[in-house]
């Protein structure tokens, strides 16, 4: 919940539409995290509209800490097919 609620948070600041789609781009070395986030993607993509959640090394990410547990999300405007 917490990871939803962070990139809930990001989307405002980026300004998008609560309907316009995104892609969630997130990385952490932390075993935890990366089990979270792997264990409930389909959750977390249907709550903040994604359209794809990459794991990745992101520099251009918003690092977050979550139970002193570290991990960068970035969302940005999906294509338009």
């Amino acid at each position: 919940r917490e990871v939803i609620s962070r990139v809930q948070r990001l989307r405002r600041e980026a300004g998008l539409d609560v309907t316009d789609r995104v892609v969630l781009v997130w990385g952490s070395q932390d075993p935890l995290i990366r089990s979270a986030i792997a264990t409930h993607a389909a959750e977390i993509a249907a709550e903040v509209l994604a359209v794809s959640i990459e794991e990745g090394v992101d520099d251009q990410g918003q690092p977050f800490d979550i139970d002193r547990r570290t991990v960068s999300l970035r969302v940005s405007p999906a294509p338009i097919p």
